[in-house]
């Protein structure tokens, strides 16, 4: 069971409890809006989390051109 607790406080640094199961074994996603915990998800193994950038180079690694031609292309090549 994951459970997360968050308080509000008029402090600078809120207090996160995060309390999970003991063979819990992994990764989290917060959102935290205004120092207040509002939403977690778990992160699966098979999942990669990554900035539009690091998007962008894991493409053009994988071998994908990605163009300006407009705003919404991506050039996929065929072999």
């Amino acid at each position: 069971m994951l459970k997360l607790n968050s308080a509000a406080t008029s402090r600078h640094v809120n207090t996160l409890t995060i309390d999970v199961d003991k063979d819990f074994d992994g990764r989290l996603m917060l959102y935290i809006d205004q120092g207040v915990l509002k939403k977690y998800e778990p992160v699966r193994s098979d999942m990669h989390v990554c900035t539009l950038v690091g998007f962008m180079e894991l493409c053009a690694a994988a071998g994908y051109e990605i163009s300006a031609l407009n705003q919404y292309s991506c050039t996929i090549p065929t072999n």
